[in-house]
């Protein structure tokens, strides 16, 4: 298996991982512990995301973006968190723009979750 901290494209494409480590240190238990509460937000969040949209509650999409911003951000989920932002910055609500964005962000959380667990099952396997 590759290691998940080589720096491969597609990785580096989705996951910051020295931004992590600049925002969380590198204390292994508080990044698990970080990690494992972002992939169970990302889960409700990306849910709540498509609830708000599917029935126009502009409000909502906002505030929800929002809460994943900061989620995002704060780990080096730098190409989500791009695709969230946009979300966050609709002032009306923009049928065409959403139907594009939507499916931009359940896309990219996938290779995100996978990174994100290989991440963690390649620091418990360092640690024994």
């Amino acid at each position: 298996m590759v290691g998940v901290e080589e720096n491969t494209e597609n990785q580096v494409m989705h996951f910051n991982f020295d931004k992590m480590h600049e925002n969380l240190g590198n204390d292994r238990d508080a990044i698990k512990k970080v990690l494992l509460m972002v992939l169970g937000d990302l889960k409700s969040l990306i849910q709540k995301s498509e609830n708000y949209i599917f029935n126009e509650h502009l409000d909502d999409i906002k505030d929800n973006a929002n809460k994943l911003v900061g989620i995002t951000a704060s780990v080096g989920l730098d190409r989500l968190c791009t695709t969230v932002k946009k979300f966050e910055h609709l002032t009306t609500l923009e049928p065409e723009a959403l139907k594009h964005y939507l499916p931009t962000l359940k896309s990219e959380v996938n290779p995100v979750k996978k990174l994100i667990k290989d991440y963690l099952l390649s620091k418990r396997d360092q640690s024994q």
